[in-house]
């Protein structure tokens, strides 16, 4: 494969995947449906994989690919990796053959064709959003996720699935729509200060925007990304659409699509507007705050497992949110990095929920009871994911809220020990779950409710492996992103001062031209 077209192959692939599987596949044989979108998506991973080994611990985008696309408006095809995106395009490339074995059950001649198409063009859209880094591009494939989650849930989402698909569509549109009016008036600013468009994220970092305006656009981006993620209070459509999504449209909604939101903050929001995300710090950590422990008391308080599973994910996210804002590399090292462990975890807990729910039919806990004994495979698996999310050491979860706190307590002792006490509300909440699922008393007794199935199998111990491997060696994660957030930390302090000694911002472009390759970088750009 020709090194600079590997990342276009990986864009492309689930596309032509969902091509073949939607439309020129036919309706028969839903077996060999899914076993061809399987080793589409598995060949997405290992390519994905081969990228994640050969990237390089140094700051800079690799990997690089820039092709002009609208070239009269300055609108290019630009794509990249670098330490932002990394472990983001590889969890997703890992999560969608896992969602499709977690489902292959489910999946027969009626239903394949249509779900395994849209799988994979979701795939392709959420590829498109990490990777792109010219900010029409991302717009693109921002809005085209919507379209297969939106279909996913109306079509085979649960009793409430039409007015659940149109309140996540309602929302989601909207928030579109701000991002797209802050960065047309960026867009055009370009323009008018350096005389040639541009929508190259790095270009519009140099753009100088008065003070009034740039804090009225970065709110609007603020509040388009913050619906998406969703953070408090933009999350009233979590839980409906959480919990009438079919429980393959759950993984991937809370487990990938709800980090775009979060990656758009660090990737366009913080670098356009970097004094007015240092101001408005203190007020996001608060919302944070508020959203880990809110979350968390709200979990413990419902009865139906998916739920349960719905504010727990909107608490951890809060978590991630105030490592974001907190402004020091603790907090950006574990919010990276918690987007990775939140989206495998995540993914594990619902796809465990779609077993119970398989074999009895509810989701209510009080219907549960006395499972271990009865299923030890899954009572095994289920506690280890427990653990995992309540940052046991040893497994992932723990890697990314000990570096988020210690990133909260360096920025404010208080922000610090409210999040650490929601954190152990959640904990909590997951242990009286556990216990009075698989130790509580025995609801019933002469419903047959077989163990794990070969591929529930084959899909938890997928997320299984990285989910203790980044447990207990986080270095091979963490060395591979160091350099990229530190620059990202050194290029908003810098652009911070500018602004504050009242200087003109400095345009990224020449830096990044410096830093990634000089050959494809830019070309045929200004």
């Amino acid at each position: 494969m020709a090194e600079y077209h590997v990342l276009s192959l990986l864009l492309c692939l689930p596309f032509v995947g969902a091509l073949f599987c939607g439309l020129i596949w036919p309706q028969r044989n839903a077996g060999l449906l899914k076993g061809f979108a399987f080793a589409v998506m598995l060949l997405n991973f290992l390519i994905a994989l081969s990228l994640f080994v050969r990237f390089e611990p140094k700051s800079g985008l690799q990997f690089v690919e820039n092709y002009a696309w609208i070239t009269e408006y300055g609108i290019s095809y630009y794509i990249g990796l670098d330490g932002l995106n990394l472990l983001m395009v590889l969890v997703t490339t890992l999560l969608m053959p896992v969602a499709l074995l977690s489902a292959w059950h489910r999946l027969n001649e009626k239903n394949a064709k249509v779900i395994t198409g849209l799988l994979l063009f979701l795939e392709g859209s959420l590829l498109g959003a990490y990777v792109s880094l010219d900010v029409f591009l991302f717009y693109v494939f921002y809005e085209t996720m919507l379209i297969p989650m939106v279909l996913l849930i109306f079509f085979y989402g649960g009793h409430k699935r039409a007015a659940a698909a149109l309140k996540f569509f309602i929302y989601t549109v909207a928030g579109s729509l701000l991002m797209l009016i802050a960065l047309l008036v960026i867009y055009f600013r370009h323009y008018s200060q350096f005389g040639f468009y541009s929508a190259n994220i790095y270009s519009l970092a140099g753009v100088n925007i008065p003070a009034d305006l740039a804090l009225k656009l970065f709110l609007t981006l603020l509040l388009a990304f913050a619906i998406k993620s969703p953070v408090f209070p933009f999350h009233s459509w979590l839980p409906d659409a959480y919990v009438e999504a079919p429980h393959v449209g759950s993984i991937v909604l809370a487990g990938l699509m709800g980090k775009v939101g979060i990656y758009g903050l660090f990737r366009i929001a913080l670098p356009l507007f970097p004094a007015q995300a240092v101001s408005i710090a203190p007020a996001m950590a608060v919302l944070a705050v508020i959203a880990v422990i809110y979350g968390a008391l709200i979990a413990t308080v419902q009865t139906d497992l998916k739920r349960l599973a719905a504010f727990l994910s909107f608490s951890h996210v809060g978590t991630i949110v105030l490592g974001v804002f907190v402004g020091n590399l603790q907090g950006y090292h574990g919010a990276v990095i918690q987007m990775a462990n939140h989206a495998l975890i995540i993914a594990a807990i619902f796809i465990m929920i779609g077993v119970l729910e398989d074999r009895r039919g509810s989701r209510q806990i009080q219907d549960f009871g006395g499972l271990s004994a009865r299923v030890p495979g899954i009572a095994t698996v289920m506690m280890i994911v427990m653990l995992a999310a309540v940052g046991l050491p040893g497994l992932n979860g723990f890697i990314g809220e000990v570096l988020i706190l210690f990133g909260a307590f360096k920025y404010n002792l208080v922000f610090g020990i409210l999040a650490a006490t929601g954190m152990v509300t959640g904990a909590v909440c997951m242990f009286r779950m556990y216990e009075k699922v698989m130790f509580g008393p025995i609801g019933f007794s002469e419903i047959p409710f077989p163990d794990l199935k070969a591929c529930e199998w084959l899909a938890l111990i997928i997320l299984l492996i990285p989910i203790v491997w980044i447990g207990i060696c986080p270095g091979t994660f963490l060395k591979k992103i160091e350099p990229d957030l530190k620059l990202h930390l050194v290029a908003i302090e810098r652009q911070t001062n500018l602004i504050v000694a009242g200087q003109a911002k400095v345009p990224l472009a020449s830096e990044q031209r410096m830093m990634s390759d000089p050959v494809n970088t830019f070309r045929g750009r200004p």
